[in-house]
């Protein structure tokens, strides 16, 4: 049985949406994958890398760009 359930999923999408890092105790106004994961360990008591959190925004039709140097 997978341990990521349809409420984590929903939340997740629910939170890269409509939610700002910085109101969920971040220190940065853009979302990145390690974030995410860290918010949903805190969330959840559930820990994931921010590989695999990548690996479900890209299934879920998320996509981003890559910071430029």
């Amino acid at each position: 049985e997978p341990s990521f359930t349809d409420e984590m999923l929903e939340d997740l999408k629910h939170t890269v949406v409509n939610k700002c890092p910085v109101s969920e105790g971040f220190s940065s106004y853009t979302w990145t994958c390690k974030m995410l994961a860290d918010y949903i360990e805190k969330k959840y008591n559930q820990k994931y890398s921010s590989e695999w959190i990548r690996q479900v925004l890209i299934q879920n039709r998320f996509s981003h760009k890559r910071g430029q140097y």
